[in-house]
């Protein structure tokens, strides 16, 4: 047998505690109607290292970090201690410990995208134990729960004594830096472990908060342990050991139960509470197995709001067969969320990865769902969480324990995992590209964190007809998350006449979303760009409703902040005697308060200088915006452009190459592919060019200031000296906000300067590839050779300087750069895949793709990059991400041979699982490369799951099953629908085979898929069969293509179309999800 499996969706790992370290989670999903609680695991032991509410502050067990939980888990995560007695003897065991192999004991690890199971099979004393491990869907209590099952297969009845559980547990209250910091102080604040009415289930939660302040307050929720198991007399709760020396006496590590192990009956004092001390949570249970028969114990471990609510609770899930219906509903809650992205294939790790990668992939952008109004529907997004795992613990990661749960997330991370959903629900209409757009500033820059939508009720009077209850109104009246809503309803016992959902139709139906933010810790030079693939993935879906999305919809807004961008008068600096960028941003205080002080939409730039209206404005214009602040931002060559806020772009590593006046290509090129883009458009719909378009004034006058000196044709420098000037003085008047004043300007006069501006971007672009290599340098170092020292000094009080002249070195090749490169580069892509394979960004030994050359001519004051040991995190690695972004932009450029070749060797799921070391249908961050000095590691991955590689795969997975644009106009502006999968023949099915499919709504079904097909889920609704009778590919000069469909409606019709694409009506009741499956030939 070999050491991994894969099964269906479940991977399987043999003798897993003997396999390379790995680190996962569960996926923190209870449902919108249940409340999460974050869950961690390692392969070691029985697995769980930590598990909590909310963050790191909810912790039921300590949060750590990897390479700590590697190490504790096994003590101090869950343990199963079994005194087995015989007639002459009494035997001792503890099941999944991390022994050497052993041909008696096997122990097997299971890993589901809902859950994970541990068995260990031990012939010596003749017991399969088996552990599984799930949370509780739609619950309104945060659950972990697991099930413990005793197989007895001695060939003897046997007389068992156990005890399971935590030997640790941590009282609510508690927060991390108390447990990283003073744990033993914090021992004192815990008085002991109180218990439900009952006296069954232990409670563990600090009386008060502990805080040395005057305000003492007290604590309300609390940590629970509840154990029951079932026999002839039913259901009975399991006696809990809260005292740890009485199980471990003078073990203070848990190393070893002596006392447990120590006497014939084991003996505990019952009126211990463990005051003062840190808790244990083992629930100890006597029993008789008999031969071939199981024991299950079940025990749930969780947070709860209110402990008076604690038993009812309790009493509840310990009703015979919960957890068994629980465990099923909890699959059918993932199942179906997977579901989307369902792909029947020739591979079945593929069409398996696919499904994590698209549940890793909303994990961290949100899962879009619709939500009914009297109108159209509301897309909200839920389970989405910043990646703050468990190998990046620097991360302040946030699950909300509510309904609709969401967290927040960084703007780069969300809005890339967001790029393929209108793919999924066509709901989503425009609603990301206003979400994104409207937090871009005057300035071309946007907050780092998004932390979910919220809703405000303009007309309070409409709050009425919904509810009567003082306190539900009050509630209403200031903005709130549908999680919060619904919490403060239960917490306050408010009594509605409507059902839950009613109740969200009534409220919805009269709110507006406002997108929730903060600064965070910066401006990086590369997040606007994302944006662009909004807008193409937009085109893709509804090209009619293009034109007027971009210009007729005037009801996009500018984000506000006091946060600003110094001018270089104020953060060119001499630093210890070497040119230098500085502290590059500021607070305006005034600003500040302006903001504060503004009811609702507090962060919406006004006009009137900071005190009028909300501006509004087309998207169109927003994007022009953009365009010009960073046309305007071009370095001193005309090459990158600048990373001007003290943040670098993609690679955030490199994190010292912005006070190195660095720039980069990558934006350049994303800078003309935007330009681009609004050509195509604009000449593919045919639009009036004599169109007027309604700028702010200060707008209208810095473009035209950028046109002007674009015409002037003018040496690099003294460009870039004029231009930084106009920025400058653009932003010191859109400061406060805009004056309200408009200009017009028509639309070929914007074409014309836009195609002004490319041939500025072009010629700067020109000199960044190396005639030798056929490759482009990514990042750029702008050394100051030349400057005039100013008066006074910066905040930090380095003193001023001018700069006179640069001189400009690329660092070694980057991958990023030649991703972006390709975008605008269609026709070289050939080319430059050759030349890859080259050079030392391809790693021959793995055959995979680097992030960089060799960093070893370079200084570390680019950044960290250049510490981490070569192959080592951002330091030349398979920087999968990065990887998965060239592989997209192959496809992009129809290499579909290249394409197919390098998927094989690059697509997780067709690696060697005891290379990479973990689950093959789960991504990780990076693998290490040849270039590490220490040959075990190459090609393990490491940081698990939580990657924009999984954006990358989705678009991937879009493009190969359905095209790159789907939905397209005629001659005549109507919509048709033309399939063009990029399929090779070896993914084609080889027999007939039986699958469920899952509509978006409604119960699962039956479907045959037959030999020689390819069947996926198109818009999240349709299931597509492509039917492909020779087994050709699609994808060469033999190519098959769609040449026959029959589309059957929900309504049971069945209409048969002979051509290769699908016309109106048709096309449109796709999109609206009235069809139900497509039958497409090929040939």
């Amino acid at each position: 047998m070999t050491a991994f499996q894969i099964k269906e969706d479940e991977f399987i790992i043999h003798h897993y505690n003997q396999k390379k370290s790995f680190a996962s989670f569960l996926p923190a999903i209870a449902g919108i109607w249940g409340k999460p609680l974050w869950v961690y695991y390692v392969n070691h032991a029985q697995c769980i290292s930590s598990f909590g509410t909310n963050d790191k502050n909810g912790a039921i067990t300590e949060f750590l970090a990897a390479n700590k939980a590697y190490r504790s888990t096994p003590l101090q995560g869950f343990r199963t201690f079994l005194k087995i007695r015989r007639p002459n003897k009494c035997v001792f065991h503890e099941p999944f410990c991390c022994i050497p192999t052993n041909d008696d004991i096997k122990q097997t690890m299971y890993v589901k995208p809902d859950s994970i199971r541990i068995v260990e099979e031990n012939k010596k004393i003749g017991i399969n134990s088996s552990v599984q491990y799930f949370t509780l869907p739609n619950e309104d209590v945060p659950t972990l729960a697991r099930i413990l099952t005793l197989e007895n297969k001695s060939g003897k009845d046997l007389d068992i004594e156990l005890l399971d559980g935590l030997p640790l547990i941590q009282p609510y209250g508690i927060t991390n830096f108390m447990l990283k910091n003073m744990s033993r102080l914090s021992e004192g604040w815990f008085s002991g472990v109180q218990y439900s009415k009952n006296k069954k289930i232990p409670i563990f939660k600090l009386q008060v908060e502990p805080k040395d302040v005057v305000e003492i307050t007290a604590v309300r929720k609390g940590n629970f342990y509840c154990g029951f198991w079932f026999d002839k007399g039913g259901r009975s709760f399991a006696p809990c050991v809260v005292e740890p020396d009485d199980i471990f006496d003078h073990c203070n590590d848990f190393c070893y139960p002596v006392n447990f192990f120590k006497d014939a009956v084991f003996n505990y004092n019952k009126e211990l509470t463990a005051s003062n001390k840190s808790p244990s949570a083992m629930g100890y249970i006597r029993t008789k197995l008999r031969n071939n028969k199981v024991f299950n114990y079940y025990s749930a471990i969780g947070n709860i709001d209110d402990i008076s609510l604690l038993e009812g609770f309790a009493k509840r899930i310990s009703e015979k067969g919960f957890f068994e219906k629980k465990t099923l509903e909890n699959s059918e809650l993932i199942k179906r969320i997977t579901h989307n992205i369902f792909t029947k294939s020739s591979s079945p790790p593929f069409d398996s990865y696919a499904r994590q990668t698209y549940l890793d992939n909303i994990l961290r952008g949100g899962l879009p769902i619709s939500l009914e109004t009297h109108k159209q529907p509301k897309v909200c997004y839920v389970f989405s969480r910043i990646h703050g795992d468990m190998e990046r613990e620097y991360n302040d990661f946030e699950i909300a324990p509510t309904y609709f749960s969401q967290g927040s997330g960084n703007y780069r991370d969300v809005c890339q995992n967001r790029r393929c959903d209108i793919f999924f629900n066509t709901d989503i209409y425009n609603q990301s590209l206003k979400s994104f757009y409207n937090l871009i500033q005057l300035d071309g820059f946007n907050p780092l964190k998004i932390k979910g939508t919220k809703y405000i009720i303009r007309r309070l009077d409409k709050i009425e007809k919904i509810c009567n209850d003082k306190n539900l109104k009050s509630f209403l009246s200031k903005p709130f998350s549908i999680g919060s809503l619904f919490l403060f309803i239960d917490k306050n016992r408010i009594k509605i006449d409507l059902t839950r959902e009613a109740l969200l139709k009534e409220i919805l139906s009269i709110s507006d979303e406002i997108e929730e933010s903060e600064f965070g810790e910066g401006y990086w030079s590369d997040h606007w760009h994302y944006n662009t693939d909004l807008l193409e993935s937009f085109r893709a879906v509804y090209p009619d409703k293009l034109e007027e999305t971009l210009f007729s919809e005037n009801d996009y807004t500018f984000h506000d902040t006091h946060i600003y961008v110094k001018p270089r008068s104020e953060k060119f600096v001499l630093w210890h005697g070497k040119p230098r960028q500085n502290d590059p941003l500021s607070q305006d205080g005034e600003k500040k308060k302006i903001i504060e002080s503004r009811k609702v939409f507090k962060k919406m730039v006004r006009t009137a200088h900071g005190r009028g209206k909300v501006y509004h404005t087309s998207l169109f214009v927003k994007l022009l915006s953009i365009i010009a602040n960073k046309y305007a931002s071009l370095d001193p060559f005309g090459i990158g452009i600048e990373m001007e806020t003290g943040k670098p772009n993609w690679c955030d590593a490199l994190n010292g190459l912005p006070g190195l006046f660095g720039s980069s290509s990558c934006e350049s090129f994303e800078l003309k592919r935007l330009i681009s883009l609004l050509r195509d458009i604009v000449n593919e719909l045919g639009i009036n060019t004599n169109k007027p378009i309604k700028l702010p004034a200060e707008l209208f006058e810095f473009i035209n200031e950028l046109k002007n000196e674009t015409d002037k044709f003018r040496y690099d420098f003294t460009f870039w000296d004029a231009t930084h000037n106009m920025k400058e003085e653009y932003r010191e008047k859109v400061k406060f906000g805009l004056s309200g004043k408009e200009k017009e300007i028509v639309l070929s006069s914007v074409i014309e300067m836009l195609d002004k501006f490319t041939k500025k971007i072009d010629k700067g672009l020109s000199k960044i590839v190396n005639r030798k290599t056929g490759l482009c340098y990514s990042h750029f170092i702008n050394e100051v050779v030349k400057y005039k020292p100013m008066k006074g000094k910066n905040s930090k009080g380095f003193p001023l300087i001018r700069p006179l002249k640069f001189k400009q070195r690329p660092l070694v090749y980057y991958l990023e750069g030649i991703v972006h490169s390709l975008k605008v580069n269609r026709q070289q892509a050939k080319q430059i895949y050759n030349a890859i394979l080259k050079s030392d960004l391809y790693d021959s030994n793995l055959k995979m793709y680097k992030v960089n050359e060799p960093l070893k001519d370079v200084g570390v004051e680019i950044g960290r990059a250049k510490i981490f040991t070569p192959g080592w995190l951002e330091n030349e690695s398979i920087w999968l991400h990065m990887e998965y972004k060239y592989l997209l932009e192959l496809l992009n450029s129809d290499c579909e041979d290249e394409f197919f070749r390098e998927m094989r060797r690059c697509l997780i799921p067709f690696m060697n699982p005891s290379v990479y070391g973990r689950s093959t249908l789960e991504n990780v961050s990076f693998l290490v490369s040849s270039a590490h000095p220490d040959k075990n590691l190459w090609g393990n991955g490491f940081v698990s799951r939580l990657s924009g590689a999984t954006g990358e795969f989705v678009n991937m997975w879009a493009i190969i099953t359905a095209g790159k644009r789907p939905f397209m106009l005629d001659e005549e502006g109507k919509v048709y629908l033309k399939f063009n999968p990029r399929l090779p023949n070896w993914l084609f099915t080889t027999k007939d085979e039986n699958v469920v499919f899952y509509p978006k709504t409604g119960r699962p079904v039956d479907v045959v898929i037959p030999k020689n097909s390819f069947a996926f889920n198109f818009l999240s609704n349709v299931m597509v069969i492509y039917r492909n009778a020779h087994r050709k590919n699609t994808t060469d000069k033999n190519e098959v293509k769609p040449v026959r469909h029959v589309i059957f409606t929900s309504e049971g019709k069945r209409i048969a179309i002979d051509s290769d694409i699908i016309p109106e009506p048709y096309s449109l009741a796709i999109r609206k999800g009235e069809v139900k499956k497509i039958e497409i030939d090929l040939g």
